[in-house]
This record gives C-alpha cells, structure tokens and sequence, in this order.
C-alpha cells in the first residue's frame, strides 16, 4: 500500500481525495464510490456497476444490475 497524503475531516465528516487519487481512478464529482470497513481499514471503491452474475460492465438492467446476455440466458430457461 503507497503512502498519498494525510487529510483531516471536517466538522461535517467529509475529507478530500487527493487529486492524484481522484485522478488515476478517473472520480469525477458526482462519481459513486463505495465504502467499507475492515477491522481499522476504511476501504473506498470506484462505484463501477458490473453485471451481479457474471461480472461483465455492459449493464441492460440499473435497477437489477444484470447484462444483456445474461438476462437472455435467464429468459431462455
């Protein structure tokens, strides 16, 4: 794990994102992120949507997070 910055939170419980972070992995304002805790490990995640079966990016369906061929796949049965 590389060392960025230190950054201190505000009376508001936000902090800043270093430029450098926010720019390699391409977080835009409004971009979702996802947070996790893990023992004493805050863990944020780009809020890619993947497909929830095979993983795929190429979503058909928001709301149930599935791709198009999956959605085929499960009609077909």
């Amino acid at each position: 794990m590389k060392y960025i910055a230190d950054r201190s939170v505000d009376e508001l419980g936000r902090i800043v994102l270093p430029n450098q972070i926010r720019e390699f992995f391409n977080i835009k304002s409004g971009s979702k992120l996802s947070i996790y805790a893990d023992e004493e490990k805050v863990i944020l995640k780009t809020g890619r949507s993947v497909c929830r079966i095979c993983g795929s990016e190429k979503i058909e369906n928001e709301d149930l997070k599935i791709c198009a061929d999956c959605i085929k796949k499960i009609k077909s049965l």
